[in-house]
């Protein structure tokens, strides 16, 4: 069989066998990957765990997520507010500068108030059986 780039070597693969049907130790794979295979009970995948929702990890994640976004965008928000309003009512920097403040302020109260759900969440979790 001829490739385009002439890589391909004649009967290059004819150590592989088709494996359907065969036990796995049939097939020559690495001891190390026999050995898993043997003491894993004959390498069956786990079950997931009874009780536990399918998707816990992803909301753990999504919430936690949150927190660098609410860290930016929430100044940024508070400051863009305070400009608009200097800008309306022919004022300096003042209520830029306030809104930039009460971003960051309410940035850090929805932070703590995600982490304590977070760590509240995760102390059920080890609650349960």
């Amino acid at each position: 069989m001829e490739s385009t780039f002439g890589l391909t070597v004649p009967d290059g693969f004819s150590n592989l066998r088709r494996a359907l049907g065969q036990p796995l130790f049939h097939r020559r794979l690495p001891g190390s990957c026999e050995k898993f295979l043997i003491f894993d009970a004959g390498g069956h995948m786990v079950p997931a765990p009874v009780g536990k929702p399918p998707f816990e990890g992803l909301r753990t994640a999504g919430l936690l997520l949150a927190i660098p976004t609410l860290l930016i965008v929430s100044p940024l928000v508070g400051f863009f507010l305070g400009a608009a309003l200097d800008r309306w009512l022919k004022t300096g920097w003042v209520f830029g500068l306030v809104g930039l403040v009460l971003g960051f302020f309410a940035a850090g109260r929805e932070t703590t108030r995600i982490y304590r759900r977070y760590l509240a969440e995760e102390k059920e979790r080890n609650q349960r059986p």
